[in-house]
C-alpha cells in the first residue's frame, strides 16, 4: 500500500515492518519482527486473503505493534534498556 517508506524518504507502494532489537557495544540482534498491515488491507478481507493475510489478523498501528513487542520481550525476561524509535512513532 502507499505509505511512508524510510528507505525512500517519501510515500510509495511498499511493505513496512516493525522490529525490536537488543543491542550492546558489540552488536545488535533482532528479537521481534512483524509486518505492518494497513487498515485498508485488513478491512478488505478479499484483498487480504489474496495476499495471504490470515483472517484473524487485526489492525494495529505501528506504535501498538512496537509496544506489544516491548511488553512481550520484558515478559520473556529481556532486561529493559534504552528505547529508540523512528519519528513515525510519535
Amino acid at each position: 500500500a502507499r505509505q511512508y517508506c524510510g528507505q525512500l524518504g517519501k510515500q510509495d507502494n511498499c511493505q513496512v515492518a516493525v522490529s525490536l532489537s537488543i543491542a550492546t557495544q558489540r552488536g545488535s540482534l533482532p528479537i521481534a519482527w512483524q509486518l505492518y498491515v494497513p487498515k485498508e488491507w485488513i478491512d478488505d478481507r478479499d484483498r487480504a486473503r489474496r495476499a495471504g493475510i490470515p483472517d484473524d489478523q487485526a489492525f494495529a498501528t505501528k506504535p501498538q505493534i512496537a509496544l506489544t513487542q516491548l511488553r512481550e520481550a520484558i515478559a520473556s525476561g529481556i532486561v529493559p534498556g534504552i528505547v529508540l524509535a523512528d519519528a513515525g512513532y510519535g
